[in-house]
Parts: structure tokens; C-alpha cells; sequence
């Protein structure tokens, strides 16, 4: 009988934890693939942790947390990736409609209006901290610009604007955007 038991304990706690693990990983938030057909999803590495943009209701990531703005106040447009559920935003302008090539990222202002920025440039707020680009810290990939489809890669060092000394690594960013789709 006390065979019984231990083996009975013993194969429940192993189920447990096997159970566990596979819940932990399915729920983790993996990058979308790098893609250039209007698929409407983004995402990047901060830091090595995972953004992707949600509006904190959906369960389909990209639905109205990921935003393009093609104005024609600015010769260029931005794209903002925000997680609403944990409060991170990572937000990009490009200088130049039409174009692809490499964008170097420039000084950052901060301002997310997109109309006072006239180069390449990023940001990434969290908890009420901005971190902001400078001068070559990084690079703005746009390998697909036939419009309404905007596709491209990214990555840079950000630093704090109150602890410059701050500074945080975007990686492995993308995104592929159909302006005519997103979020209808």
C-alpha cells in the first residue's frame, strides 16, 4: 500500500511539473517572423525581453497597439509599437517617405507628434522613464516601401534622458505594416 501511494505521489508531482513547464512556455511572447507582405504585426528585443504591441484587451497581439502615421505635415512618418498591458511604447520615425535603404537613428526629442522630427530617430518609454536615441546610435532598415505596405528592421542604444549614463539595447526589431489594414 505504501508503494501505492509514493508511486501515486510521485506521478502526480511529476505530471505537475511537467504541466507547468509547457504552460510557461507556450505563454511566452515570441517575436513575429521578419515578413513582407502587410501582415500587420512588429515587435523587438529590449533589452532581451520581448515587445510586442497590445492594446491590453485582445488576445491577437498587433490589433491597435501598433500604429503608422503617414502625414503629409512631415516628409516622413512614424510607426509606434505599444504594449498597453505593461506600459512600453517604442516609437520610430523615418525621415523619408517612398524610400528603402538604411536610415541612421539620430538625436531624439522625445516628442511622439511626428511633426518636429526632420531625421531618423527613437524613443522607448516604461513607467513614466524615456530613453532616447543620439546621434548613429542605431539603424532603421526599410527593405519594403510599396504602399500601403511599409516593411523594415531596426535596432539601437537608447540612454535615459534624466541618467544619460542609462542606456538600454533595442534588438532584433521589426515590422511589417499595411496602412490601409492596421487595426480595421
Amino acid at each position: 500500500m505504501k508503494t501505492i501511494l509514493k508511486f501515486s505521489v510521485l506521478s502526480v508531482g511529476l505530471l505537475l511539473t511537467t504541466c507547468k513547464d509547457r504552460t510557461t512556455e507556450e505563454s511566452q511572447d515570441k517575436l513575429p517572423p521578419i515578413t513582407q507582405t502587410g501582415a500587420n504585426t512588429a515587435g523587438c528585443l529590449v533589452n532581451g525581453k520581448v515587445l510586442i504591441p497590445r492594446n491590453g484587451v485582445s488576445a491577437i497581439p498587433t490589433v491597435y497597439g501598433l500604429t503608422i502615421s503617414m502625414s503629409n505635415y512631415t516628409p516622413g512618418y512614424y510607426i509606434d509599437l505599444y504594449n498597453v498591458e505593461e506600459k512600453r511604447r517604442v516609437y520610430i520615425y523615418v525621415q523619408s517617405k517612398n524610400k528603402t535603404g538604411n536610415f541612421t537613428i539620430n538625436q531624439s526629442n522625445g516628442d511622439g507628434t511626428g511633426r518636429a522630427q526632420t531625421l531618423s530617430q527613437m524613443f522607448y518609454e516604461i513607467d513614466n522613464k524615456k530613453y532616447l536615441s543620439s546621434d548613429n546610435s542605431g539603424l532603421i532598415t526599410i527593405t519594403k516601401y510599396d504602399y500601403p505596405i511599409v516593411s523594415g528592421t531596426f535596432s539601437a542604444t537608447l540612454y535615459n534622458e534624466d541618467n544619460p549614463s542609462e542606456k538600454i539595447q533595442i534588438t532584433d526589431g521589426r515590422f511589417d505594416i499595411n496602412a490601409k489594414t492596421l487595426n480595421q
